[in-house]
This record gives C-alpha cells, sequence and structure tokens, in this order.
C-alpha cells in the first residue's frame, strides 16, 4: 500500500531487529511504563508482533523504515483495535502516522474488512411522526 512517500509493506521477520531497537527509546519505554527494554532477541519481538497483530505493517518514509501500524482484536466488519508508532522522535508530527493511518483505513474499506458508520445520519427517532403519543 503506497501513498506519495508513504508506503505500508507487511511486516517481515528481518524486520525484527528494526522493532527492537525501534522499542528501546526511552520515550517509546516510558509511553508504556517501563525503563528497560522487555525482550533481549529481535526474534522474540518480530514473533510477539506476528501473533499479537492480525495485520501487520512496517510504515516507510522514502523506502526507509520510520514504524510500524498494526490491527489486533480485530473482527472483519465489526470492531478493531490499532497500534501506531513512529519510532524516531525526528520523523514525528511531520503527518507521516496521519497518513499510514489513513492509507490503512483506505485499504481496509477497499476490501470490505471494515464498515464506516455514518455520523451525518440522525437517529431514525426523529424522523418517526408514529412516536408521538396521542390522546
Amino acid at each position: 500500500m503506497e501513498n506519495e512517500n508513504i508506503r505500508l509493506r507487511p511486516l517481515r521477520v528481518f524486520d525484527g531487529p528494526f522493532l527492537k531497537s525501534g522499542l528501546k527509546s526511552a520515550d517509546i519505554l516510558s509511553a508504556n511504563g517501563l525503563n528497560k527494554p522487555m525482550a533481549s532477541s529481535w526474534f522474540f519481538v518480530w514473533w510477539c508482533f506476528t501473533k499479537t497483530f492480525a495485520l501487520a505493517y512496517c510504515i516507510e518514509y522514502d523506502s526507509r523504515p520510520i514504524g510500524f501500524i498494526g490491527l489486533y482484536n480485530f473482527i472483519p466488519g465489526k470492531s478493531a483495535e490499532i497500534s501506531l508508532v513512529i519510532f524516531d522522535s525526528d520523523n514525528r508530527r511531520m503527518g507521516y502516522g496521519t497518513k499510514s493511518f489513513q492509507l490503512l483505513i483506505q485499504n481496509l474499506k477497499r476490501f470490505s474488512l471494515v464498515r464506516v458508520r455514518n455520523s451525518e445520519k440522525s437517529p431514525p427517532e426523529a424522523h418517526d411522526s408514529h412516536n408521538q403519543h396521542k390522546s
């Protein structure tokens, strides 16, 4: 999946070292309430990601890995939870996370894996005159 300079590609075993080094960052650790990395093996980190996330992608900017986006607790057409991280603080606040999120959602919609709720519709009872009680 690509859009401009952002590309989402399936996570591969060779992304293990990248994930492990990204998760060592002090700000990433503190955001998760940790003070040291949980795993010593990059293979274990990659394995945990593949077991936790139903859909897992490496975020690339100009063909360089910068982050991760993945869905877990995924029930197609119903619900999902998402994790998104841009590891290097120099790449944050540049719109890469937003573009990655939009790209993922666009592709999930295209393959009918998610439904979008139309929040502009008013509730049916607002238009139903039969709900008024007659005395």
